[in-house]
């Protein structure tokens, strides 16, 4: 069970008799029980840091890095949390969740649902399903804390155990989940995407070559209204639709969600600016910004440049830019973006 309260007899703020004895007789012995009280009194943290850290204390310090963390890049805060969430709660696994008090084993549940949305990694995910398995248990668990972890589950496009924990738990899901034709490895490094069909309910997985040529990877949703800003601006200006059509690849981002009936309906109106569905973050160690929209700029593998968000149309003339910069404009298509 994890150290959460000081011991009771540092926290009386008195020794017992034998060890004042011991204190006036030698003083080498004096030494050693002044360094074994300050152990007992301030116990390694939960995650092995050191001072007296309980769950309510860590996670107030995991929720301000966090907050602090907001603004830098979508991989830098990924790491950051995730590295904040190992030092302060990765101890905890290592002896068992079920010692915890139920408000504790809720403040656990949270953290670890923050650290697999910015961070999915296998074995917090598997973290994530221990705490609410205890949830569950004591009858604290809630249809939305199944959703958090079915959705962190499809971040590592972990379908078929997500249909697994849906099933356990007598979830209904919001959206069916489609048929998977995966056949794929990213083990070559390769990025890989779901290609969404155009009928039925299918994704099928594929690579994608990003070494060779000209491409422009634009992490883009349909849901996302600065990202229809941007393609609806792209698509109005000739400079630009041209450059596009010839080069982008409209890839959805990882989340907690498929929205397969979004895809499909937006590829089959605007097959200019179809999307695929990327299936890990870590396939494409170059991106570092997944937010909506983000334009990278490729040329033979190596980023030329990029550009992020959509405040306002004035971002087509940095699309030009970069464009221009990496090359794939002919000499008669340069001009004003509007």
């Amino acid at each position: 069970m994890p150290q959460l309260k000081s011991d009771p007899l540092a926290a009386s703020g008195s020794l017992p008799f034998w060890t004042l004895a011991l204190m006036r007789s030698n003083a080498s012995i004096i030494l050693a029980l002044v360094i074994v009280a300050s152990f007992i009194a301030s116990p390694p943290a939960l995650g092995g840091a050191t001072g007296l850290k309980g769950v309510p204390e860590a996670f107030d310090e995991f929720s301000a890095t966090e907050q602090a963390s907001a603004g830098t890049p979508t991989a830098t805060r990924g790491k950051v949390i995730a590295q904040k969430y190992e030092h302060l709660f990765g101890g905890l696994f290592d002896q068992g969740v079920s010692g915890l008090e139920s408000m504790e084993l809720r403040l656990l549940f949270r953290a670890t649902n923050v650290v697999t949305f910015y961070e999915a990694r296998a074995k917090d995910v598997r973290r994530f399903k221990l705490v609410l398995n205890e949830l569950w248990k004591r009858g604290e668990a809630t249809d939305h804390d199944v959703m958090d972890v079915y959705g962190a589950l499809l971040s590592l496009r972990r379908f078929d155990e997500a249909r697994e924990l849906a099933n356990a738990y007598e979830f209904d899901p919001p959206e069916p989940l489609p048929d998977m034709t995966d056949g794929l490895s990213a083990a070559d490094g390769t990025p890989t995407v779901y290609l969404v069909s155009p009928s039925g309910r299918r994704l099928t997985r594929t690579s994608i070559d990003v070494d060779h040529g000209a491409k422009i990877i634009v992490i883009s949703h349909p849901l996302c209204h600065f990202s229809r800003n941007a393609m609806e601006f792209i698509k109005g200006a000739p400079v630009l639709d041209a450059v596009f059509a010839r080069n982008a690849l409209w890839v959805a981002p990882v989340d907690r969600n498929i929205n397969f009936d979004v895809l499909q309906g937006w590829n089959k109106s605007h097959p200019d600016s179809a999307h695929v569905l990327a299936h890990s973050r870590n396939e494409w160690p170059y991106l570092d910004s997944w937010s909506t929209p983000t334009f990278y700029f490729m040329k033979d593998g190596i980023l030329i440049d990029k550009v992020v968000g959509w405040p306002s149309d004035d971002q087509g003339q940095k699309l030009v830019d970069a464009a221009t910069k990496a090359g794939l404009f002919d000499e008669r298509e340069r001009g004003d973006p509007r």
